[in-house]
Parts: structure tokens; C-alpha cells; sequence
């Protein structure tokens, strides 16, 4: 897979995983391989994350495209790994944009993540993470946000589905930007969304309507 989308995937998900080493039920990111796709998931009891990549992805790039094709590994492999060693590997495989398309491979079938990439002495690298006991009672944060999904009423529910520009709606829950005295409250309108921060903050962000959905 490109390096940009490894890097990626796993930096996504890093901030949502339980910063408490002692913490044995949360302090941990879940990556998987189901034949098909790679996913990464973490949670914190609060907040959960999971974000997947595959070779058909509108975003793949025709070089990686093939390798992934060739390659594809159809054993299923789940590991749990330490937010540590999962920031220590994104970190080291981090290129710049220009170079982010370069190949790497992803194997996780001996209970350890193993992760190569080839090329010049810039961007060749290996890096070994070994996995954390693995228990059935460790929470399914894929499973859980599919409940949560089903819930909301699922995606065919458009009157629940509220569409942002992220960057729009994140400066509100922001303390750099917003001083956060008090809970944040969201109400949705047809157009746009009235919100509040405690009892003196109040604003509203317009939902953005590109994904042709009625909102």
C-alpha cells in the first residue's frame, strides 16, 4: 500500500486510544487485515475511531494498485498494539508528499506487525511492533460503531445524517480557539446547525450539503 495511507491510517486513529499505559482494557490500537482491507481502531470509553483502507480505493494509486492485487494476503490477522509503538511507527515511516506514494508492505500473520519498505537508503525501512494479549472481553470498536450507527438510524436515515466541513465545526470544540467553560451542545437545523459552549458561548455552522443528501 502507499506509504501516505499506512502513515495515515494509523495516525487517524492514535489520538483516540486510552493514553493511560495502565489502562489494560483501552490503552491499545486494534489493526486488522480481513482479506480485503486494512483497518485500524481504537477507543477511550468516550470516543471511538476506525478507519479502514483497501486497493480499490478511489484514492490508490495505479502503481501500488497492482502490487496490493498481486500480493494480497487472504489469511484474516487481528493485532492489538500499544499507542507507543503504533506513534513510533507512523512517525518512522512518515515521507514527504511527493513521496508518499512509495510501496510498502503490511504483514501481521505472526502476532507481530511487520512493516517494510524498499527503495533508496532515504526511504528503505523495517520496523517491527509485537502485539499485546489479545482477550475476547478487550472491547470491538468496529462493532461498537456499527451499533451506534444502527441506533442513529443507519445511513438510509437522511434526516439523521448532518454533513461538515471538519475543519468548520472542529475550531468550536477547540480550547486553542474556544475556551471550553462548559459542554458543547449541538441542534440541528434544516440548512445549519445552532450551538452552544456552556452558557455564554453561542454560534452556528452551516452543514455542507456535497454530498447531494437532503438535509
Amino acid at each position: 500500500m502507499p506509504t501516505r495511507e499506512f502513515v495515515g491510517l494509523l495516525a487517524d486513529v492514535h489520538p483516540f486510544a486510552s493514553p493511560d499505559d495502565e489502562d489494560t482494557y483501552w490503552h491499545r490500537i486494534v489493526v486488522e487485515w480481513d482479506g480485503e482491507r486494512l483497518h485500524a481502531s481504537a477507543g477511550d470509553s468516550v470516543r471511538c475511531a476506525h478507519v479502514s483502507w483497501g486497493p480499490d480505493d478511489e484514492d490508490a494509486d495505479a502503481d501500488t494498485l497492482f502490487e496490493a492485487d498481486r500480493d494480497l494476503d487472504p489469511e484474516p490477522w487481528r493485532l492489538a498494539l500499544s499507542p507507543a509503538d503504533v506513534k513510533e511507527m507512523f512517525t518512522k515511516f512518515k515521507l514527504s508528499p511527493k513521496q508518499g506514494a512509495a510501496p510498502l508492505t503490511v504483514d501481521g500473520n505472526i502476532g507481530r506487525l511487520r512493516v517494510q519498505r524498499n527503495g533508496d537508503n532515504r526511504i528503505a525501512l523495517t520496523s517491527v511492533a509485537e502485539s499485546l494479549p489479545w482477550s475476547d472481553n478487550h472491547p470491538n470498536v468496529r462493532e461498537t460503531i456499527r451499533e451506534i450507527q444502527i441506533q442513529a438510524g443507519g445511513e438510509r436515515n437522511t434526516r439523521a445524517h448532518v454533513v461538515y466541513t471538519g475543519a468548520f465545526l472542529a475550531d468550536f470544540a477547540n480550547p486553542k480557539v474556544v475556551r471550553q467553560r462548559g459542554l458543547v451542545s449541538l441542534y440541528f437545523g434544516p440548512t445549519s446547525t445552532y450551538l452552544t459552549v456552556g452558557s455564554h458561548f453561542e454560534g452556528a455552522v452551516v452543514q455542507d450539503p456535497s454530498s447531494g443528501r437532503d438535509l
